[in-house]
């Protein structure tokens, strides 16, 4: 009995073994950065700058091939519309988009969701909220004069700077060139 259970557990798993899929690396260096699987998500950019997201359905030796799909969220549920099998040249990819920066599908044609910076953005409102209220407490007061309130406008304009220059220095793609490539690994 236990070798025929042996064989029929050694068949089993015989039948569903899948052999290891093709690989898309990012590599900065010899550092990888980004793992591509074949049958994952994948989004790029070309060199006419237009993104592209989708199922990586194959890497051959220079192309990437995938099945872009588009879903729409509504209140009663989502639609997804997937489009044929597409295949771009490895020299056509320039950008990839950084880890936590989502590629999506909005005004007819896909495009990156850069919200900007968190912390940027909320230093902003800080200092324009700071200087709002150091306004109408010196209005209110009657104490309020551009000469006295120097040191304050200054602060909240520094931090305001502060707070755009993240924003602006902050960087959503890497970018295929000098400092990161791409390497196709086929099993």
């Amino acid at each position: 009995m236990k070798p025929i259970l042996l064989a029929g557990c050694l068949l089993g798993l015989l039948c569903t073994a899948q052999a290891q899929r093709n690989l898309l690396l990012l590599k900065r260096g010899n550092r990888t950065v980004a793992r591509y699987w074949e049958g994952g998500t994948i989004a790029f950019q070309l060199n006419d700058g237009s993104w592209q997201k989708g199922e990586l359905i194959a890497l051959r030796n220079d192309s990437v091939f995938i099945k872009a799909h588009i879903v729409r969220y509504y209140q009663i549920g989502n639609d997804t519309l997937y489009l044929p099998v597409q295949g771009y040249a490895q020299n056509t990819i320039t950008a990839f988009p950084r880890r936590g920066v989502e590629v999506d599908f909005r005004h007819g044609e896909f495009g990156i969701s850069n919200g900007g910076n968190l912390i940027g953005k909320l230093m902003r409102i800080g200092a324009v909220g700071y200087t709002a209220l150091s306004l109408a407490n010196g209005l209110r007061e009657g104490t309020y004069s551009l000469s006295g309130q120097g040191t304050e406008l200054a602060i909240a304009g520094g931090v305001f700077a502060a707070g755009y220059a993240i924003d602006k220095w902050q960087r959503y793609t890497y970018r295929i060139g000098r400092k990161y490539h791409i390497d196709i690994i086929r099993f």
